[in-house]
Formats: C-alpha cells, sequence, structure tokens
C-alpha cells in the first residue's frame, strides 16, 4: 500500500527463511518508511525484522551486500542520513552493481522511446558445464526435457555393481536444429575413471538446438557384444545460442510493479518492445501468483507474453516457446524441488494440524499429489491458528522430526495461507 512520500509497505513477507537479498531489501525499504508510518516499527519488531538497537545484527543475520549498494539506496530515496546510512556503511551492505529502468516521458532519457542506464553483464570464469546426472539402472526410462545454455555438456551416470572390465557405458541420440528434424547422429562414451565410485561420466560440445538421446549399456562377452540396458524413453536436452552481447534478461514481479499502473505499464512495454526486444532481451515474470492467476492477465492482454513465467511462489517454471500458443511447464525444476524434500512426512504432519484445527482450516490441499507441484497449501481463516500453525510445524516437523522445508506465509485480507515448500524454492 502507498505511503505518504510514494514509498511502499505491507509486502508479503517470509519469517522463516528464504533469499537474503530480498529479505535486506525488503528490510531497507521498510526501514525508510519509519518517519511515514508510524506503526511500521512495532511491525518490525513482530517480524523479528530490527529496530535502532538491532538493524546492524539483524542486517548481519541476513547476510547481505557489499559497500556499492549505498549509491543505489541513495537513488531509490531508501534510507535517510541520520538512520538507516550509518547503519549500512557500517556493515557495507550491497551489490555488486546496480542499473536504473528509464523510458517514457524521462526527461534523461535517450533515444526515440527511452533507453536505460548502461548495464554490464557479469562473465564467470572457469570451464562451465551443462551436468546431465541420472542414476542407473534405477534411473532408467524417467525421461525428461532439459534446457541448458552451455554447449559443453557432461554426462553422468550411476553404475553401480557392474563389471568395468567387460561393461561399456555410452549416450547415443540425434542432434537437430529442433526435435522434429534430426540431423546428426552421435554417440558419447562414458568412462569410469576410480574404481570407487560406480560415476561414468562423458563430455560433447553440442551445437544450439536439441538433442535427443538414450543411455545405453553394452557387456562384452568373448567375441559377442549384448545390449544389457537401453532406454525405451527417449531424453531430450536444449542447448540455448549464445545471447546478443548486448541482450539482457530483466526478471520482475507482477503485482505493484508492472501490474497496478496502466498508463505506466503501457510506456514500459512501448520501450521494452521498440528498444529491447529487438536485441534478443528476454523478460522473466517472478510472481507469488499461481499460474492460472499469472495466465489471466497474460491472456487479457494485461501484461505483454514474457519469455520465461515463475510462479507459484517459485515452485513452477513454465516457458514460453516460439511458435507455441501454450507455456511448457519445467518439469526439470519441478523434479528437482521434489527430490530434496520429504513430502510423504510433511504431508502427514499437515494432515495432522489440519485436523486438529479443522474447524478454522478453510482448504487444505497437497499438490504434489495432483499436479506434481511441490507446495502443500493451507488457507486459514484465524490469524491466531495460522501462527499456532507455523509453530508447530517449525517445533514438530523441524525440531524434533528434523524435515527440511521452507514456509511462506501470505494473505488476502480476509484469509491467511501458509504454503510448505521445498528448502530453496521462492521467488
Amino acid at each position: 500500500r502507498k505511503l505518504p512520500g510514494g514509498t511502499m509497505h505491507g509486502a508479503r513477507v517470509r519469517r522463516q527463511r528464504g533469499s537474503a537479498a530480498v529479505q535486506a531489501l525488503l528490510l531497507c525499504s521498510l526501514c525508510a518508511t519509519t518517519n511515514a508510518h508510524p506503526n511500521l516499527l512495532p511491525g518490525l519488531r513482530r517480524l523479528g525484522l530490527g529496530t535502532a538497537d538491532n538493524f546492524v545484527p539483524a542486517l548481519k543475520q541476513l547476510g547481505a551486500g557489499t559497500a556499492d549498494f549505498l549509491p543505489a539506496l541513495k537513488q531509490l530515496g531508501l534510507g535517510t542520513a541520520d538512520t538507516v546510512l550509518p547503519a549500512l556503511k557500517q556493515l557495507g551492505i550491497g551489490i555488486s552493481h546496480t542499473f536504473r529502468l528509464r523510458g517514457g516521458d524521462d526527461a534523461s532519457a535517450k533515444g526515440p522511446s527511452g533507453i536505460w542506464d548502461k548495464a554490464e553483464r557479469k562473465g564467470v570464469s572457469g570451464a562451465q558445464f551443462a551436468i546431465l546426472d541420472h542414476v542407473l539402472p534405477d534411473g532408467w526410462n524417467a525421461s525428461g526435457y532439459k534446457r541448458r545454455s552451455q554447449a559443453q555438456t557432461r554426462f553422468v551416470v550411476n553404475c553401480s555393481d557392474v563389471d568395468r572390465e567387460t561393461t561399456t557405458v555410452f549416450v547415443e541420440g540425434s542432434w537437430g536444429v529442433d526435435s522434429s528434424n534430426l540431423l546428426e547422429n552421435l554417440r558419447v562414451p562414458l568412462t569410469s575413471t576410480e574404481e570407487t565410485s560406480p560415476l561414468w561420466i562423458g563430455e560433447a560440445n553440442l551445437k544450439p538446438g536439441v538433442f535427443v538421446f538414450n543411455y545405453i549399456m553394452i557387456k562384452t562377452e568373448g567375441n559377442k557384444t549384448v545390449i544389457t540396458k537401453e532406454e525405451c524413453a527417449p531424453r531430450e536436452i536444449e542447448i540455448f545460442p549464445s545471447a546478443n552481447a548486448r541482450a539482457i534478461m530483466l526478471a520482475t514481479d507482477l503485482d505493484g510493479t508492472v501490474v497496478g499502473d496502466k498508463e505506466s505499464c503501457e510506456a514500459f512495454f512501448r520501450v521494452w518492445n521498440d528498444e529491447y526486444r529487438p536485441k534478443g532481451c528476454k523478460l522473466v515474470y517472478n510472481t507469488g501468483r499461481p499460474f492460472d492467476s499469472a495466465m489471466r492477465l497474460i491472456n487479457k492482454g494485461e501484461v505483454e507474453r514474457p519469455a520465461v513465467l515463475v510462479c507459484s511462489e517459485g515452485t513452477q517454471v513454465f516457458w514460453f516457446e516460439e511458435g507455441q500458443d501454450k507455456p511448457v511447464l519445467d518439469v526439470e525444476w519441478q523434479q528437482k524441488l521434489n527430490g530434496t524434500w520429504d513430502y510423504e512426512n510433511l504431508v502427514n504432519l499437515t494432515a495432522e494440524l489440519y485436523a486438529t484445527h479443522k474447524a478454522n482450516i478453510s482448504n487444505y490441499v497437497a499438490l504434489a499429489h495432483t499436479y506434481g507441484q511441490p507446495m502443500i497449501v493451507l488457507a486459514v481463516s484465524c490469524r491466531e491458528t495460522t501462527e499456532t500453525i507455523v509453530e508447530a510445524l517449525m517445533s514438530e516437523g523441524r525440531a524434533l522430526r528434523g524435515l527440511q522445508f521452507d514456509l511462506i506465509q501470505s494473505s488476502s485480507g480476509h484469509e491467511w495461507f501458509v504454503l510448505v515448500v521445498p528448502a530453496g524454492a521462492g521467488k
């Protein structure tokens, strides 16, 4: 909600765990509004986000930043000379570089529709691999689609209990510009370098396009070679071409950012389409909204079609492929998240809490059972019950049962939501 002076508060807050950078930014922006709203400091105290005395320790706990962040804060008006900035200077918090968006009627903008300030793309030194990890033989036929930006691809499989002297493992498949136009056959041999390790590793330099392949295991018996294992379901990996040197990726929230001010939204997309989309820049929506809700905004034309949609608090990723009407679910991300938590035991615990507090819970859904989505949702009609459920999840789930998960809390104004997600999930 807007406060006098144009600042914002009322953002949804993840209390238990989350991105340190996001929490630090939220903390800084909240503290910057203390003069505008008298109830803000008590709210910060309830959230454990610091006061004048413990602001610095709270930031240290979040582990945020480097020294170059101060100029960005000053530009954004996040802080005053006598409160926030001394604490930030004491910590030297921040990020490596920033850029500001300009466009529309900005007097300082350049070009026909406005451009952004210079943005630098930071390279990473050292060998970069697209690593494909699979487990054999239990993982046979577990097909999936993977996307990578690295041409140099490392295939890694786990082949335990095999005779290394007589066994050969390799990847065999076809490459093409897309899966319907496969042009070249390719075989990648995998080798096992350590007798104590079950891993077999092979590398290939793949061109941009799609590689459709299977893992194959053969065994040599005298003069005869026998296929002992071959996948019946093909796997696919898409290698993206190198980005344009002038291209950037812009990731943005939806609500309160590109949704909520029609005139500004239209100005942004005018700048984006005129200046940046032609350079190969990619737009990513990163929202807590569920998929159906985000797609309604896109289908109604309130926001334009992105390259990628990160939704449902980061538990789902959808790709908008060129020439395809419907977005494609990133199954790899969903599988990766589902492999990081003890879902069945968490369902048992949340089901127990639902049974205990059923009178105040309007909805309870374990989404992985129905959609494969790694999220358990408890919709609660009473705030006190929400706090009781959160405390029970933390004490019983984490402390006593040793379960690993993150909690996200949000509110619609009349209903409170407790979202249980794998550790590390989040937008």
